[in-house]
This record gives C-alpha cells, structure tokens and sequence, in this order.
C-alpha cells in the first residue's frame, strides 16, 4: 500500500484486474456493439466514395469490426471493468437470459447499421411495419443546414427549405443537390448555428449524402458507447457492474436504436456532456472544456451543467468551459459569417423558447416534455390547453430544474452520486425543450443503469424499475388522437420523475465521509 489513502484510491483505478470470464463477457459485448457501428460505417463509407453497391461491404465491414475490437481490445477492457462482475454468471438462468439479450443487442445493433448502409433493405430498419420511421432521419436536416450555408445563405431554419409548407399553407417541394438527400428532407434544423458547423464541413468534404450518413452513424454510435463504459469504470462498484450488465438492454431499446436510425445528436451530445464532467472531475480541464463547450453550443440544454459547476465551485473547470464556448461561437461565425449568427438570435431563438418552431409537434403524443403535455390535455378535451399554457408549462419546469440542479448540486463530490446527479441534470434539462419525443430517454435509461446499482435490491423497486424500462421504450401512435395522448401520460411521468428523483437534493454526509479525487478544481 502506499503512504495516503488518496493514493491507494489511484492504485486501485488505475491497476488493471486479472480478467474473469463475467468481465471479458462484458467487454466483449461492449466491444462488438460499438465495433459493428464502426465497420459498417468505414465500409460504407470506402464502397460509395469508389462508387460500388454497399450492402456486401456493409456486411463485411460489422463482422470485420466484430472480430477486430473484440480482438484488440477484450483483454485490455476486461482488466477494468468493475471486480463487482465476478461471480455473477453463477446464477445459471440468469447468465443464460444475459447471454442472449448480448447476442440479440449485437445482432440488432448491426441490422440497424446494415439499413444505414442500405436504405432499401427496410426489413433491418428499427421497425418495419411503420415505414415513416424507416423515411425520417435527423441527420437529414444537418446536411441540408450545411448544404444551405455552404451556399452562403444566412437563414438556416426556414422551414419550407426543408420541406414544411409555405405559410399560406401551400406545399414546400425543395430539391437538395447532395445526391440522395432529397427524398428525407421533411423536419427543419432546429439546432444554434455552431452545430451547423459539423455539417458545413462535411459538405466540404463530400457531395454524398449517404457517406455523411453514414460516418455520422458511425461516430455517434462509438462515441456514446465510449462514454457509457468510461462512466461505468469511473463509479465502479456495484453501480458501474449494474450499469454495465445492462448495456444489452440498453442497446435492444427503443430510444437508442431510434437515435441511431434516425441520426439524432442526442446520443452524441449526452454522451460528450457526461464525458466531460468526468475529465473535469480526473482534473483534465482542457478535454472536459472542449466537450462541454461542444455539447452546450449543439443543443444547448447541457448548459444546466455549467449552473452545477459552479454550485460546486469549480471556478476554473467553469471558465474553461465558458472560455470553450466562446470559441466555438466564435469558430461558427468565422466558418458561417456573422449573418447566420445574428439570424439565429434575432429570429430563431425566440421562436425556439416560445415553441413556435416546434408547432410541427403539436399533434405527435411522443413527447416527453412538460411543453408538450398541454397538447395531450387537449387532445383528452381539456379547455384551455393551448399555446400558452405550453408555454408557461415550460418556463415552470425551466425553473424547477434550476432550482433542483442547485440544490441537487451540493454536498461533496463521490463519483457514484456525481454520476447519478450529471445524468438527472441532463434529463430535467432535456425536459425542458418543446419536444423531446422517444429517443430522449436514452439518458433517462442511462441514468437508470447506473441508479439500479445504488438502490437496495428489493423486488418491489426491481418491479418498479422495470415498469419505468417498458414505459420508456415508447408506444406506435396507430389508435385515436385521445388514446395515444392517454397511453402517452405514463412514459411521460416516468421520464420527469425519474429525472427529479435524480437531481433531488440527499442528507448532508458526516463530516468524517472521505472526499473523493474529484474534491479539488
């Protein structure tokens, strides 16, 4: 042992641990989910940029990415893995319902990238028998904002540029010159312009749709992955083992295989902000910056985490971090002109908080947030439930997740409630936009994995925990307006009080408890 137990806290983190077959399982696991992203995104990427079909390559590049990370990677990841895993497999039933859901997550995870290769191939797409979601995709109105800037128009977020109709109702027919990217234009950008940067650039790059698809899926699939392991290392215990042998279930749900399918930042940004308060926390200040800085100027709520920051008074890790927004901003008005950045302010913002950029919603029930529920009201015959009351719903909650992310906030630092405490900060966060339809959740489910390990192991919150998993994974709007708002109601209220829950402020700890490495800024 070495001389000051700070010390033994490093020795024990870093020093890597004979492998078990519980954690070379998970890891392997781990490995091929986000390999099988990876190689079906580099082999398509290679097949359309020499101009040959790209489904055979899709196929050969998952299992190559397969074989390769579970090949380089199973020994050096198993070593770090939480020790809580071993022993685990004992329980035979089951060790056989988790093998199978790693097999089903593997196989799923890469028929979704065979689709993203492919879009013809609608049997792989997320849910066959509903063909709109097999057309939409997210990641279609990144390209056509980069498209739009790369052609030096200043306004970003002109619905009709993307589909929507006209304002006097009249139909919005727009033809994209990226080949391929015509037919799944439909919702517009909604994101600051400093994320259209992403896209500007990558037009730069490349003319072909499907390649920026592609490569999107690819990176945002190994970037969240990436975070959510790190973060199960980092709490380690029973926590970070939980969280870890939940990673199947959290791969087979509903919101990240819709994430994935549809392109959604969200994966991406959720997983940056978290990425970045753990450097913050193992004192590497510049990463920790950047990211935040990038997931804070592409969708904004993950600004609630600079508010914690402070209550925790990490003056420096909050500079750096303001200092890193800065520059970004200053990075898009350079690359896009301070035309855009001036739109954005003067006309799109507003519309942002006030909802009106978002009235395309107003009729989807797939909406988690407190914005959207007056619409459900509506819809159940509830007199006045409009705009309005939407409106006011959501500066109510604006409010509310400040004031529990302060309160939530404070107290010394430990890396199993920190983790707990950044993932419900981003839920109450997300809840705030006007719409935060299915594949929000993914924090929620997040946040839930490593919850899980936390609590007591009584059946009647096992139950319970499972109820909030099913309600989460969403419901296919195919009965009555009323009925779908109705059936809505309940994924809804897991969503915002499983987030409360989180940020919820605890006891103060004893003035003896041990502060962890992360004490200091």
């Amino acid at each position: 042992m070495i001389g000051c137990g700070t010390e033994v806290i490093r020795v024990t983190e870093t020093s890597p641990l004979p492998s078990s077959r519980e954690r070379m399982a998970v890891a392997m696991t781990c490995l091929a989910i986000a390999g099988s992203c990876a190689g079906v995104a580099l082999a398509t990427v290679v097949a359309r940029a020499v101009g040959v079909a790209t489904l055979v390559p899709a196929v050969a590049g998952t299992v190559i990415g397969i074989v390769a990370s579970c090949a380089l990677g199973r020994r050096w990841l198993a070593a770090r893995l939480p020790a809580e895993l071993d022993g685990w497999f004992g329980r035979r039933i089951a060790v056989f319902l988790w093998c199978a859901a790693a097999l089903l997550a593997i196989a799923n995870t890469a028929r979704i990238g065979l689709f993203v290769a492919d879009p013809a191939q609608h049997w792989a797409s997320a849910f066959p028998p509903m063909a709109s979601l097999a057309r939409h995709q997210c990641v279609a109105a990144y390209a056509r904002a980069g498209e739009l800037a790369a052609a030096g128009q200043a306004n970003l977020w002109n619905p009709t540029d993307y589909g929507k109709p006209f304002p006097d109702g009249s139909e919005s027919h727009p033809v994209s010159e990226l080949p391929g990217l015509t037919p799944y234009l439909g919702d517009p950008f909604e994101y600051p312009p400093t994320f259209a940067v992403i896209p500007r650039a990558a037009v730069a790059v490349t003319g072909d749709y499907q390649i920026l698809r592609a490569a999107w899926f690819g990176i945002s699939a190994v970037g969240f992955w990436i975070a959510f392991v790190a973060l199960a290392i980092w709490i380690a215990g029973r926590p970070g083992a939980t969280a870890l042998l939940l990673a199947p279930a959290i791969a087979l749900s509903m919101p990240v295989v819709l994430g994935l399918q549809f392109g959604q930042a969200h994966l991406l940004v959720i997983a940056a902000a978290i990425a970045a308060m753990m450097l913050f926390a193992r004192g590497r200040r510049l990463g920790g910056a950047l990211l935040l800085g990038f997931a804070t100027v592409s969708k904004i709520f993950p600004g609630l985490l600079l508010v914690h920051l402070a209550v925790r008074r990490r003056w420096r890790d909050l500079a750096a971090a303001i200092a890193a927004i800065a520059a970004l901003i200053g990075l898009a008005a350079l690359v896009l002109g301070p035309a855009t950045l001036a739109a954005f302010v003067s006309e799109h913002l507003p519309r942002m908080a006030s909802g009106e950029a978002f009235s395309f919603t107003e009729d989807n029930p797939d909406n988690h947030s407190l914005y959207g529920l007056a619409f459900k009201l509506a819809k159940l015959g509830v007199s006045g439930a409009d705009r309005h009351l939407a409106s006011l719903l959501a500066w109510g909650w604006s409010a509310v997740a400040l004031i529990l992310t302060v309160l939530g906030s404070r107290g010394r630092p430990r890396p199993q409630r920190d983790a707990v405490l950044w993932l419900g900060i981003i839920c109450l966060a997300t809840l705030r936009s006007p719409f935060a339809p299915t594949y929000t959740a993914i924090g929620t489910l997040w946040l839930l994995g490593v919850a899980a390990g936390l609590l007591a192991p009584r059946r009647w919150l096992t139950a319970l925990l499972a109820i909030c998993w099913i309600l989460l994974q969403g419901s296919p709007p195919i009965h009555s307006d009323a009925w779908n708002a109705l059936q809505s109601l309940p994924a809804q209220a897991a969503s915002i009080a499983i987030a409360v829950l989180a940020v919820w402020p605890r006891r103060a700890e004893p003035a003896s408890a041990p502060a962890s490495l992360d004490a200091a800024s």
